[in-house]
């Protein structure tokens, strides 16, 4: 596999770790910055976090690791029963999964589709090198919130483990790397984002990879005066052969309260489906955009 599209430099394994993260001083500052009452919740958590704030966050990550273990077909019931959510389905690529209409403070969200699901060869790419391809995506310009789904080949920087091996925040490092356009002087690739909270899950034989991150973002129309932005993301990534499905749900920070624990919930019921007939492999034709 090429690996043109995640320059890294030669040596182990936790070398090209190292290249793929930013820096330890720019993660400390975003959580600060975004959260500057409180410290953010993730693998390497302060002890100084406030209490309550740490087991509210406990709360809410072990809510959305119970549906994560649920059965697909739970998820599924509960999706139909509530108005609540509603759900995509693609038997092109073979993955499904739920999004919030209704929030539980009594909020909607008004979804529009940018992106109907399509295959790979004829998404929308990412990159220059088109490897990361956005194959659906919901957009609710109230927020903005942005739910998308993407589907790439797995980075060549993976290769040297099983999946099994992979380190959850590895995995979640080079995920978001993969699309990032951010560069470090050697030329590298770098996510600009936080990564907190991944985990991995096997279920019916696939296993899952979760993950929290945060980015600092641009002024937008709702907060035109404000320099400083954030935005707070949940994703959820499985492996299908020799490609990676991801679905990333971005929010701005100031609204995360509100939809944090839909999205939670949206998080545990991303599926890889059966393939059925009608399903179009990513390796088919990647290349092929009619």
């Amino acid at each position: 596999m090429s690996s043109s599209s995640l320059l890294v430099a030669p040596g182990t394994y936790q070398l090209k770790r190292n290249a793929l993260r930013p820096s330890s001083n720019r993660v400390r500052a975003l959580r600060r910055a975004a959260h500057p009452k409180r410290e953010l919740a993730c693998t390497c958590s302060s002890p100084k976090e406030q209490p309550l704030a740490a087991t509210a966050r406990r709360q809410l990550m072990l809510a959305a690791g119970g549906l994560l273990v649920a059965p697909s077909s739970q998820i599924s019931a509960f999706a139909a029963e509530s108005s609540a959510f509603k759900s995509v389905v693609d038997d092109q690529l073979a993955y499904s999964f739920e999004y919030p209409v209704i929030l539980e403070g009594g909020g909607s969200l008004k979804w529009y589709t940018s992106r109907k699901p399509e295959r790979y060869a004829s998404a929308a790419p990412l990159s220059a090198d088109a490897r990361q391809r956005i194959v659906t995506e919901l957009l609710d310009f109230s927020g903005p919130f942005i739910l998308s789904v993407v589907v790439g080949p797995i980075p060549s920087i993976l290769e040297d483990k099983p999946s099994s091996e992979w380190d959850p925040e590895d995995l979640a490092y080079t995920v978001l790397a993969e699309k990032s356009t951010g560069r470090v002087t050697t030329g590298q690739r770098v996510t600009l984002n936080a990564v907190e909270d991944a985990r991995t899950q096997v279920i019916d034989g696939t296993r899952y990879w979760t993950y929290e991150h945060l980015a600092q973002g641009s002024p937008n129309e709702k907060e035109p005066s404000n320099k400083e932005t954030y935005r707070h993301a949940l994703a959820v990534t499985a492996q299908r052969g020799d490609y990676l499905y991801t679905l990333n749900m971005v929010a701005p920070e100031a609204r995360w309260e509100e939809v944090g624990p839909a999205y939670a919930q949206a998080q545990a019921s991303f599926r890889l489906m059966e393939p059925s007939k009608k399903f179009q492999p990513p390796e088919k034709d990647p290349w092929k955009f009619w």
